[in-house]
């Protein structure tokens, strides 16, 4: 991200450490505050929704499987199988897994939900779909949700 390389560029040149300070090229930096803004806004794009959540877990938590089809409404309904293993795999961020064009990771709060980041690597957009563990408790199947899309920035 551009905003860390200047902190540490910042951080580096205020040091007294021998390390030479990282050189800010051109363009790392942002050309306008309209630019820099724009980062933080969704996308133009229609908003993605995911019909159909649900998390089913087994009985001594070493492992969960979420379910939910993936809708951009620009293409075919992507249906998302995310496994997540590992002792306390309910309350365990999930590695990347790819389905179909997209790439999905998960993470997990101790304040009791789980988002996810939801990658569409051919167009360079992304959502963060989020769950409580009351919407997904006992099998439970949440309702439909509609997320801002956003660019993927390098």
């Amino acid at each position: 991200m551009k905003a860390t390389s200047i902190l540490a560029a910042l951080l580096a040149a205020s040091s007294a450490s021998a390390m030479p300070a990282h050189t800010i090229q051109p363009d790392q930096v942002l050309e306008t505050s309209a630019e820099f803004a724009a980062q933080f806004n969704p996308a133009p794009v229609p908003r993605w929704t995911v019909h159909e959540a649900r998390r089913a877990c087994a009985q001594d938590d070493s492992l969960c499987t979420w379910r939910f089809l993936m809708d951009t409404h620009v293409a075919a309904k992507t249906d998302v199988t995310f496994v997540v293993r590992g002792p306390g795999a309910s309350r365990n961020s999930g590695e990347a897994q790819n389905v179909g064009d997209f790439t999905f990771t998960s993470g997990y709060d101790a304040a009791g939900f789980t988002t996810f980041a939801a990658v569409d690597n051919g167009r360079g957009l992304i959502a963060f779909p989020a769950y409580s563990d009351a919407d997904v408790a006992d099998g439970r199947v949440a309702g439909d949700r509609d997320y801002d899309v956003y660019y993927v920035r390098s």
